[in-house]
């Protein structure tokens, strides 16, 4: 199974979904997908960018046009360019983004008709010129389960620890790129149909002059946990497979266990060794509440309990083991930056009279000789 001398794949599945939140690593999952061999695979098809997009914009747009820290490749949005014409994707329209993130009936409803044509022109486009359609998306978990009974293929959940999702966000944010801190808001104010996004919306966002805006950071790690723990907690639920990133791209039989199984899927036979873990800095910024296990706690017990989960189903178990392995992340995040931090936040202290002229140290001549390459590498984080 998979592909053979020719490049064919033997398709046992019409076409493939990887459905994700931001910053979890999607990128370098779709890239990985899209190496191989007759695979037509899609990045974003929810994008905003694909409402106006035009032929000539598709060079422009790369890994390197912004601080993605994504790996290098060829831009993102080329395998649109066979159904651009003038200006747009057919078929997408800027609302598929956030405001159907959910259907209109909750977690178990339907896809628009709109968002049902829009998907099958993208998988007839490229199972027409000979392809596996790989669709991706991180605008696609709230809708999992209706692209599923809808559309069917092989739906795939990726996940990446929460505590590194949450710095990723903080991280750009700090940088001046608040878009994905936007993305929660979005998410909630656009979703307010659904009672648990409803309910979020009301504890974290401020809605005054007509505006929804995350109230504070405190209240944007707290919707961030809530939204990605209710909608975990589901995409299991509904997903042929599920991925955690991390053990993916460190763990080498959990690694080939996913693609063996992705292989029996869907005739991909995929190379996930290329991978690596990284967390990024807050810098010298507070990077979450000081109650986070309490806020990781609620966020469990509230999302699940609108999911309607008891203790010993499956999906709690799953969001469990998120919530543990978020407060076990940021607990180790402390242990090797606390002291620094502390460090680097000292009032500098005059140098005593008496050790005016001394000699130094020949360890302490090494660490000084170093100390301005470190600060530059600190300044640029």
């Amino acid at each position: 199974m998979g592909a053979g001398e020719s490049g064919a794949i033997e398709m046992t599945r019409g076409h493939v979904f990887v459905h994700s939140s931001f910053r979890t690593s999607s990128t370098w999952f779709w890239l990985v997908l899209r190496r191989v061999p007759n695979v037509c695979a899609y990045y974003e098809v929810f994008h905003t960018m694909l409402a106006d997009l035009k032929p000539g914009d598709l060079p422009r747009h790369r890994y390197d046009s912004w601080p993605s820290g994504h790996p290098a490749a060829d831009p993102y949005f080329i395998e649109y360019g066979p159904l651009l014409a003038e200006e747009g994707v057919p078929g997408y329209s800027v609302d598929m983004a956030f405001d159907r993130f959910i259907p209109e009936a909750g977690l178990d409803g339907a896809l628009s008709a709109a968002e049902m044509q829009y998907l099958e022109r993208l998988i007839a486009v490229a199972q027409d010129a000979g392809s596996l359609p790989v669709l991706t998306a991180c605008r696609s978990l709230g809708r999992i389960g209706a692209i599923k009974r809808q559309l069917g293929g092989w739906n795939i959940f990726l996940y990446r620890n929460l505590f590194q999702q949450w710095m990723s966000y903080l991280s750009l944010c700090r940088a001046g790129n608040s878009g994905f801190f936007s993305t929660i808001e979005q998410t909630l104010s656009r979703s307010r149909h659904d009672p648990f996004m409803a309910l979020l919306a009301r504890e974290c966002l401020d809605d005054e002059d007509g505006g929804s805006t995350l109230k504070d950071v405190d209240a944007a790690f707290r919707a961030f946990m809530g939204v990605h723990l209710y909608l975990s907690m589901n995409a299991f639920r509904e997903a042929e497979q599920v991925v955690d990133v991390n053990r993916l791209v460190s763990d080498a039989d959990y690694r080939a266990e996913a693609v063996d199984l992705l292989e029996r899927e869907t005739g991909l036979r995929v190379d996930f060794s290329d991978g690596r873990e990284r967390i990024e800095s807050a810098g010298l910024q507070p990077h979450a509440p000081p109650n986070l296990r309490g806020v990781v706690e609620e966020s469990l017990q509230m999302a699940a309990g609108h999911l309607q989960l008891c203790a010993d189903d499956p999906a709690y178990r799953f969001g469990a083991s998120l919530a543990a392995a978020c407060v076990e992340e940021e607990a180790r995040y402390r242990f090797y930056t606390d002291g620094l931090k502390a460090e680097m936040q000292k009032v500098p202290q005059p140098v005593p009279e008496e050790s005016k002229g001394r000699p130094v140290a020949r360890p302490l001549r090494a660490l000084l000789k170093w100390q301005p390459s470190l600060a530059g590498i600190i300044g640029r984080r």
